[in-house]
């Protein structure tokens, strides 16, 4: 999810300051939270793909299941769209946390079954050597409002792109926009991860640490899935 660094009230701005310390442990909590949701989706999915579980995701208990997890991203997004000030709360975000996490853990390890093991191995380390490369960049960088644009753009873009793609169903289509893709979520990474280590943007509140462990997972596993989607078309090509 975007979250623009301006055109935000006065008074929000105000509650949103940190100080220091608190801003040390905002940024603890959040990758805390972050190593959780990382940590479920790989033992699921590397648990799932050593016993070759996909008998049982075709099963009608493993699509109930899928149906189930599609509910709880759901749910997940629709209570941050309707109810925000539920994560602040000190329960109930945690189980959201959960929920979220488990949910989209298990659509991932369902969708990796159908994947070769080598292109995923090869997908996750380029991910994790991008992921690094993006966490140095956003810190030797400032956001502005073209960056922010930028991103915007890009994003509207590329939903576009896909849109016409369905009706096209063009391969050399899709490479783009698997590609398109990677480089949009890596400026996504660069974007969050400067929103929740600099003291200079307010955007989250020191309570707002799953909220904001959640936007860079999602960056995390989008970039993921394109480099994938990507590696997996090149070598459908050659």
């Amino acid at each position: 999810m975007m979250m623009y660094p301006v055109d935000i009230p006065e008074e929000q701005l105000t509650e949103n300051l940190m100080t220091s310390k608190e801003r040390t442990r905002f940024i603890t909590k959040v990758y805390l939270c972050l190593d959780v949701q990382l940590i479920t989706t790989f033992g699921l999915c590397l648990y799932s793909k050593l016993n070759n579980l996909l008998n049982f995701y075709r099963s009608d208990v493993g699509r109930g299941l899928l149906g189930l997890s599609i509910c709880g991203v759901i749910t997940t997004f629709g209570t941050l769209l309707c109810c925000s000030s539920i994560f602040q709360r000190k329960f109930s975000k945690y189980i959201l946390l959960i929920i979220f996490s488990i949910s989209m853990s298990y659509m991932i390890s369902n969708m990796l079954l159908y994947y070769d093991p080598k292109t995923i191995i090869i997908a996750t380390g380029v991910t994790l050597t991008d992921l690094l490369l993006m966490t140095i960049i956003s810190f030797f960088i400032n956001i502005n409002s073209y960056f922010t644009e930028f991103l915007f753009i890009t994003t509207f873009s590329l939903i576009l792109v896909c849109i016409i793609n369905i009706f096209i169903i063009s391969s050399f289509l899709q490479l783009f926009i698997a590609g398109f893709g990677s480089i949009v979520f890596s400026g996504f990474i660069i974007y969050d991860t400067k929103m929740i280590v600099s003291n200079r943007y307010h955007v989250y509140s020191k309570d707002d640490f799953v909220l904001a462990s959640i936007n860079l997972y999602l960056d995390i596993v989008n970039l993921f899935l394109y480099i994938l989607q990507c590696l997996t078309l090149t070598n459908s090509e050659n």
